[in-house]
């Protein structure tokens, strides 16, 4: 990732307009349209990120796009000299404004959980950029000690989630929705389909992911499909350990 951001140029936002020479499609994205890019730069600046990253692709230089969803379009910046990311609502998203997101962003926040939330507005929210490779990839090498560790902690949030009625909505794929830092910490990112009126299922959404990924049920032994039975019935801290030793159980297997 290191070498990736050397090759990134920060452009001050202020400087930044159509006719500079730089393609800007991408923060309207999918409809290019001219008016919302204006906000959209508007917002930023607002929002006190000074610069956004670009990097040449295909002849033009383009926002370096961290990721992309199905209501947002993630990218570099910086504020107050700090690498952040940027989420910018697509124009063609389900949602109106980032209100939702943010606000449940920040739920999370008081638990510890997510990166941090800096500040949000109508089209933009601004966090955290937190480094590291996706919970997918992590997993796809064999499974040892340190990531069962990981994923252990990675259910520690869940749980946590689950006691302050934060249904996240999208942990049944957590490949692309935890990253794991280089100091082997998960962080679950993307709250924008995340709902604190809808019953919380992280937990559940999270281990069923697991038994898919790694394929922890192979052997005969259905502690686990029992423990994650007991949990889904009664949401407590001691049916979560029961699941949690299931899962530590299995994992041992795989070593």
């Amino acid at each position: 990732m290191s070498e990736l951001h050397s090759s990134l140029r920060f452009i001050d936002l202020t400087t930044v307009s159509e006719g500079c020479g730089l393609d800007l499609t991408l923060l309207a994205y999918p409809s290019a349209d001219h008016q919302r890019i204006k906000e959209v730069i508007a917002e930023l600046l607002a929002n006190d990120v000074q610069s956004l990253a670009f990097h040449l692709q295909v002849g033009k230089m383009i926002p370096f796009l961290l990721g992309k969803g199905g209501r947002g379009m993630v990218f570099m910046g910086l504020r107050e000299q700090r690498k952040v990311a940027v989420k910018v609502l697509r124009t063609d998203a389900a949602v109106k404004t980032m209100r939702f997101e943010a606000e449940n962003l920040r739920h999370a926040n008081k638990e510890g959980i997510g990166p941090l939330l800096y500040s949000w507005s109508s089209n933009v929210i601004v966090m955290q950029y937190v480094d590291g490779q996706s919970f997918g990839r992590t997993i796809a090498t064999s499974i040892s000690r340190e990531t069962a560790a990981i994923i252990d902690k990675t259910l520690e949030q869940t749980y946590i989630l689950d006691t302050v009625h934060l249904d996240h909505g999208q942990l049944t794929n957590a490949s692309d929705h935890v990253i794991v830092t280089p100091e082997k910490t998960p962080v679950i990112i993307d709250f924008s389909h995340s709902s604190r009126t809808r019953k919380p299922k992280n937990v559940t959404a999270f281990a069923s992911y697991l038994i898919r990924s790694i394929n922890l049920t192979q052997s005969k032994d259905q502690n686990l499909v029992s423990a994650l039975k007991h949990y889904k019935q009664n949401k407590s801290r001691t049916t979560f350990e029961a699941l949690k030793q299931a899962i530590a159980h299995e994992l041992l297997k795989t070593f």
